[in-house]
């Protein structure tokens, strides 16, 4: 609602916002707080900042796993169900179809760059365990969106 009133292009930075819970969710990123979220104010215009601090929490044993925004009323990434994405896009005044189908394509785009990302890493710093660690929570993040997704959400992957 924030960004609607204020941005100079609500419906481009609404649409960011929705990817990065989405992100958050299907990457394990618990920590996406709005402290990282803020808004650009430059020649006039005001728009959502690029995000920052986006990183797979879930992957270190310490840190607690429910998300900071929850998705439909739902706050453990391992039961948001097309059932709470739907929720959400009831709460933010979008179709569940279009929400649905964001967090389809997050899923598949996901599970495409993991394997170059963490590749193009230990090429540059060498073999790090905790990135099969975070391989793992991607990995289960998407593929129970697609468990679920199999019982109606279409998944593309």
């Amino acid at each position: 609602r924030l960004l609607q009133s204020v941005s100079t292009e609500p419906a481009l930075d609404a649409q960011s916002l929705l990817d990065w819970q989405i992100f958050n969710v299907l990457a394990g990123n618990s920590d996406g707080h709005a402290k990282n979220l803020s808004l650009l104010y430059s020649s006039g215009q005001v728009r959502l900042a690029p995000f920052y601090d986006l990183v797979c929490t879930r992957a270190i044993a310490r840190i607690d796993r429910h998300l900071a925004f929850a998705v439909g009323g739902q706050s453990d990434p391992h039961l948001v169900n097309r059932q709470y994405w739907e929720a959400e896009a009831a709460a933010c005044g979008v179709k569940p179809s279009f929400l649905v189908s964001k967090v389809n394509a997050m899923s598949k785009s996901l599970l495409e760059g993991l394997s170059d990302c963490r590749k193009t890493f230990e090429a540059a710093h060498g073999n790090y365990p905790a990135l099969q660690r975070v391989d793992q929570v991607v990995e289960k993040g998407v593929r129970n969106w697609g468990q679920i997704g199999r019982s109606g959400a279409n998944v593309t992957h």
